[in-house]
């Protein structure tokens, strides 16, 4: 959403996509047992000086934003803080099938070690030891009281879905450009971005490791057959989906944010039933 609301001439969003200054506080606290906290921290921008140099002499645009996702799950502390320094603005929020989400937040993590079960009875242990949120497959996924904060504390709240989003991103471009009061335009459909991909097969898992440690057997391929290997190793991975887990787990899942989804639907007025089935 961040690359197409960037098209328009009246909205500026830096390349700087996750800025996350206003969750800085939490960063700092971060434990030192997450293995993404380096990360994290060498890719955020966490000083007022910084943050509001990333829109230094871009007022000529009626809209300037940006998109920092830990902003949804940490709302307690994002939202005060934005009140007292921008004050009422606009909010634009995508929620995305809750199991389909920590599915794809699961295969997206390659930090991660563990199996997905493994993984979400670790997130108890995970979230005491403060380890970001990135490592909560599950509990991000429940929305309604960090979406609700966001209703209750500002009069602009757009929310969407991300279903609808990718199956046609100009007509949901063109809800967000009415919801902004400003003129829809046509977005470019670019390649898609975060893709979350996995080896296609264990043999291919092998292959990569080896790749990994082969650092100037890989520089010798690439420099002999660049073009060429790229697209071969393209078809080397695929998309995951909720058929990468188990039936059980899946339908278990459903069933655990079953009423969270119900609250979304009511506070919404929208039909999320594609949400509430069980798989087969």
């Amino acid at each position: 959403m961040a690359d197409y609301l960037r098209q328009h001439r009246d909205i500026y969003i830096p390349q700087v996509k996750e800025p996350r200054y206003f969750i800085s506080e939490i960063i700092s606290e971060i434990s030192e047992e997450d293995p993404q906290k380096e990360y994290i921290k060498e890719t955020s921008t966490l000083t007022g000086a910084e943050y509001y140099r990333l829109f230094q002499d871009k007022a000529c645009y009626k809209f300037r934003g940006e998109a920092s996702v830990h902003y949804l799950y940490y709302y307690e502390s994002v939202i005060p803080k934005i009140k007292e320094e921008l004050g009422d603005i606009h909010i634009i929020m995508i929620l995305r099938h809750p199991v389909h989400r920590a599915i794809s937040n699961y295969f997206y993590n390659k930090r991660e070690r563990c199996s997905f079960e493994d993984a979400l009875a670790n997130e108890a242990t995970r979230k005491a030891k403060k380890y970001n949120c990135f490592w909560f497959y599950k509990e991000l996924g429940f929305y309604y009281r960090q979406m609700k904060a966001y209703i209750d504390s500002f009069s602009n709240v757009k929310v969407l879905l991300y279903d609808r989003f990718q199956s046609d991103p100009q007509d949901t471009c063109n809800e967000v450009f009415r919801f902004l009061g400003l003129k829809t335009v046509p977005v470019e459909r670019g390649n898609r971005v975060n893709v979350t991909k996995i080896p296609r097969s264990k043999a291919v898992k092998c292959l990569l490791e080896i790749e990994k440690k082969a650092i100037l057997a890989k520089k010798l391929a690439m420099k002999i057959a660049g073009d060429r290997l790229r697209d071969q190793k393209k078809k080397w991975f695929i998309r995951p989906d909720h058929n990468h887990i188990d039936k059980e787990q899946y339908n278990k899942l459903i069933d655990q944010y079953l009423g969270d989804i119900n609250k979304v639907e009511s506070e919404l007025n929208c039909d999320l039933s594609c949400w509430k089935k069980h798989k087969c």
